[in-house]
């Protein structure tokens, strides 16, 4: 019973072995509990092996024509995959590690944040609340809840950090009167249309089909491309690549802040620390 117990609150996985031979007290047969065995589940590699040896030994064109049906339907599950993935995390209303106060961190730097056309000020909310009190991170959570697709509000998710991660780049940079979230992935979003229209990519058979860049083709939610939101986050071509050149042309038309003095120059001899 003790092993049971452990195995279940570990989560690892066990079978239950007939111990032969062996008998309780009562004439029974004895039972035990084991980790479940790596070589009763083969490994992916000897999976891949195997798979290729059937696809040598295949000779008709009905195993053929199989094959290629089920490639084509992994293909196609892979193709919506992050549009998936973000729809999920949009629903849940899952965000980063440290989100809210990297996000109140950016609110200081300006006026206030449009969040789909929801305005998070910066007064009177950063005077009142700290960058990690629960309150604040509530009163973000309620703008980001008015975002009525949940692919397009983990966008605004991703877009706030890669602000923070530029932001932190030059603290001497102030972020101007407002910032326009949207704005800014509409910016990204065509930047990613125009790369796409270079490497004759997926967008090419819906928002830039015929050389020609046509926002909303895919009816997607806010204009975006439909590929646009299916990409993955991070690499090459990833969306924080694009979200990352939108916000760094926005921010360079923006005028540094003016050197200030330490706030410690600004006590009085009379309060200095003796």
């Amino acid at each position: 019973m003790k092993a049971l117990l452990h195995f279940i609150l570990s989560g690892k996985e066990f079978i239950i072995e007939d111990v032969v031979g062996e008998t309780n007290g009562v004439g029974r047969e004895r039972y035990s509990i084991v980790a479940a065995s790596h070589k009763q589940q083969p490994s992916r590699g000897l999976q891949i092996h195997d798979s290729v040896q059937a696809l040598a030994s295949m000779d008709s064109e009905e195993d053929e024509a199989e094959l290629e049906s089920e490639l084509g339907e992994a293909d196609s599950y892979r193709h919506g995959q992050w549009l998936r993935r973000r729809q999920l995390d949009g629903a849940l209303n899952r965000v980063p590690v440290d989100f809210y106060p990297k996000v109140w961190h950016i609110l200081d730097r300006c006026d206030y944040i449009l969040l789909d056309g929801n305005m998070l000020p910066r007064h009177p909310i950063t005077n009142e609340m700290t960058a990690g009190e629960l309150k604040f991170a509530l009163e973000v959570e309620s703008k980001l809840n008015r975002i009525p697709h949940p692919e397009y509000r983990q966008l605004m998710v991703e877009s706030l950090m890669v602000l923070s991660i530029v932001a932190a780049c030059d603290p001497q940079q102030t972020l101007g009167g407002d910032i326009n979230m949207d704005e800014a992935l509409q910016d990204a979003n065509m930047a990613f249309l125009h790369e796409q229209l270079v490497e004759n990519g997926d967008a090419t058979e819906c928002c830039a089909a015929n050389g020609m860049i046509t926002t909303g083709a895919c009816s997607a939610s806010h204009g975006l491309c439909i590929h646009f939101y299916d990409c993955a986050p991070s690499g090459r071509y990833g969306t924080m690549s694009y979200m990352a050149q939108a916000l760094l042309t926005r921010c360079r038309r923006m005028p540094r802040r003016p050197e200030s003095p330490s706030a410690f120059d600004k006590v009085p001899p009379e309060c200095a620390v003796q």
